[in-house]
């Protein structure tokens, strides 16, 4: 997806009562540990650790990697939300499209997706199966005495049809079970996110970081403080922590972050010469909208 909005501004203080309805979007607290990989993998299981939080995400076909699962993962999020007052059994089954090209379009991506051998068509299936086959597991590292923990599968079940032809269509509608489990966290612990951002972003790393401060933003009273070592864990732990790994990924992160503030300039997320420096501000989106559509 190209990006073709870097010249949007999004006013974080904005009455978001006149909010685009199609760019307010969720994610949930276990996806802000940027937890798929931003190229393919030959492991089949990530550990993020915040605190006494341990997330651990594996998947049996392998993990999701890239742009398409965040996008993927954003708008089953935000469909489970829009529908959690459905009985839990109908809110659950999360509508795909009756083809390619209208789940594509269900995404908010403008490309036409394409079959082939190298097509995109073949990359979102793939993305699609590994997000079916993924477990997550929360872990509160309490004291040597205790074990705290909780095991998620994202989906269920699915029906997922696929055509050589993206524009053709189906007689059955595809669909995705989410699982009771993870449905139940997403309604629980919704947070809200910009998808108009989300989409323009170019960069798996720049969705995240994206994510990750605004999610932050709610719940933020004094400025956060991250060493470049911190940050190299969490949006970077396959760099190597060796001198001219840590010198490359300070350049590719200060571009990260150039990214998301072209198109949420009040992000406040300032750059220091020992790290990262998060300060208090409004997220992306407005709280006081985030309450009203939950009610």
């Amino acid at each position: 997806m190209k990006n073709t909005s870097k010249n949007i501004t999004r006013n974080a203080t904005q009455d978001l009562d006149s909010f685009n309805e199609d760019e307010l979007g969720y994610t949930t607290r276990v996806l802000i540990q940027a937890l798929f990989p931003y190229r393919r993998s030959d492991h089949d299981k990530v550990v993020r650790q915040m605190g006494t939080t341990q997330i651990t995400i594996h998947s049996l076909k392998g993990l999701p990697y890239g742009k398409y699962p965040r996008l993927i993962m954003a708008y089953l999020i935000t469909e489970a939300v829009k529908r959690k007052n459905l009985p839990t059994d109908e809110a659950r089954k999360i509508p795909m499209g009756s083809s390619m090209n209208d789940f594509m379009r269900k995404m908010g991506l403008a490309s036409r997706s394409t079959g082939g051998r190298n097509g995109n068509l073949k990359n979102i299936r793939d993305q699609m199966r590994r997000i079916a086959s993924s477990t997550i597991t929360v872990e509160q590292l309490l004291d040597k005495n205790r074990d705290l923990g909780t095991k998620l599968d994202i989906v269920k079940s699915w029906d997922l049809w696929y055509h050589h032809n993206p524009e053709q269509g189906c007689l059955d509608e595809s669909y995705i079970i989410l699982s009771e489990e993870f449905f139940q966290e997403i309604i629980a612990h919704p947070i809200p996110i910009d998808l108009g951002i989300l989409k323009s972003l170019s960069k798996p790393r720049s969705m995240d970081v994206y994510i990750w401060a605004t999610a932050r933003k709610y719940v933020l009273k004094y400025p956060l403080s991250l060493t470049w070592a911190q940050v190299q864990r969490q949006f970077a732990p396959e760099t190597p922590h060796t001198a001219e790994g840590r010198k490359s990924f300070k350049q590719k992160f200060r571009a990260t972050i150039a990214e998301v503030q072209a198109l949420w300039p009040e992000m406040g997320l300032e750059v220091t010469s020992e790290g990262i420096v998060l300060h208090p501000g409004q997220p992306s989106i407005s709280s006081r909208r985030h309450y009203k559509e939950l009610r």
